[in-house]
C-alpha cells in the first residue's frame, strides 16, 4: 500500500499549486492562500508512504477555544481530512495548543511538547497573544527565529499560521504589524505561512460567513465552521486535493459516420473466454 501511494503523493505535491480551489466553496479563497516555503522532510515522508507526524503548536486557536468539542478544533479536523485523502498512510496530528500562550511561553515548552515528538512538520500558530498584550515586536521576532532554528535543527519542517482576523482592527496598528511580521519571517526564512488573517477577512467580506459564524461570542476565537475552513486550507497546503478544473474543457462532438452501403455485417462472435477478436 505504501509503495503504491508514494508516487501518487509525490506527483500531487509537485504538480498542484497552493491555491484554495481544492477547499470547499465556503472556505475557498481567490488566488493564493499561502506564502510558499520549504517542506522537504514532510514531502519525503509522504512520498515514502509514511508514517507522518504533525505537531500543531500554538495558543487557543490550536487548542480549540471556541469549538464545541476538541474534535472540532482545527488539528483534529486536519487529521481527519488528511487521513481521508491518504488512506493507508499512517498519519497523526498532535495538538499542542495552550490558550493564552505568548511566544516566550511557547519557547519554555518547545522541547517537551514539540521536538521530543520527532515531528515531520510543526504547524506553528503564533503572534496573536503577543500583539494583544502589546509585547515588543523585536522581542517577538527574536524569540520566533530562535524557536524556528531549534525546530529546524531537530530535522522538522515548519509552517506558520498568522494571527486571526479581527473585524475592528485597523491598518497600521500593532496587531496589523504582527500579522506582517509573521509573514516577513516566513519570506526571509523560506517558511510557509498560511494567510489566516486574509482568509478569514475574505470569508466575511465575500458573504461566505457572517461575523457570528466566523467568531465565537467573545469576538476573538474561531468557531467549528471557521476551524473547519482553517483545517481545509492547511490540508491543501500539505496534500492538495485533486480538484476538477474550474472551467470544464469543451467536448468535441462525435464525427458522424456514413451509413454502410452494403448489407449489414454481424459483429464477430466472442472467442473462447469471452474475448472478442480484433479485426486488423
Amino acid at each position: 500500500m505504501r509503495r503504491f501511494f508514494g508516487p501518487i503523493i509525490a506527483a500531487l505535491l509537485l504538480s498542484l499549486p497552493l491555491t484554495a480551489q481544492a477547499a470547499s466553496p465556503r472556505c475557498a479563497m481567490p488566488g493564493s492562500f499561502m506564502i510558499k516555503g520549504d517542506m522537504g522532510r514532510l514531502h519525503a515522508a509522504l512520498s515514502r508512504g509514511g508514517p507522518v507526524t504533525i505537531v500543531a503548536f500554538g495558543s487557543s486557536s490550536t487548542q480549540g477555544v471556541g469549538a464545541t468539542t476538541r474534535e472540532n478544533a482545527y488539528p483534529a479536523q486536519l487529521e481527519a481530512i488528511l487521513q481521508q485523502r491518504l488512506p493507508g498512510v499512517p498519519l497523526r496530528v498532535i495538538n499542542r495548543g495552550i490558550g493564552g500562550d505568548t511566544v516566550r511561553q511557547m519557547m519554555v515548552r518547545l522541547d517537551k511538547d514539540v521536538i521530543q515528538a520527532d515531528p515531520d512538520l510543526v504547524i506553528w500558530q503564533t503572534g496573536t497573544n503577543d500583539a494583544l498584550r502589546k509585547i515588543d515586536l523585536d522581542q517577538f521576532e527574536a524569540l520566533t527565529e530562535q524557536g524556528l532554528d531549534l525546530i529546524r535543527e531537530s530535522g522538522a519542517d515548519v509552517m506558520f499560521i498568522e494571527p486571526q482576523y479581527l473585524p475592528h482592527d485597523t491598518p497600521g496598528s500593532l496587531y496589523a504589524r504582527y500579522v506582517e511580521e509573521v509573514r516577513a519571517i516566513g519570506r526571509d526564512e523560506r517558511v510557509p505561512v498560511l494567510l489566516r488573517h486574509d482568509a478569514m477577512a475574505h470569508w466575511v467580506k465575500s458573504g461566505a460567513m457572517t461575523n457570528a459564524a466566523l467568531l465565537s461570542s467573545d469576538g476573538l476565537h474561531m468557531t467549528d465552521a471557521s476551524y473547519r475552513c482553517l483545517a481545509e486550507l492547511a490540508a491543501d497546503a500539505i496534500v492538495p486535493a485533486v480538484a476538477q478544473p474550474v472551467t470544464p474543457q469543451p467536448q468535441t462532438p462525435p464525427i458522424a459516420q456514413p451509413a454502410p452501403s452494403g448489407p449489414a455485417v454481424a459483429p464477430p462472435a466472442p472467442a473462447k473466454g469471452g474475448v472478442v477478436p480484433v479485426r486488423r
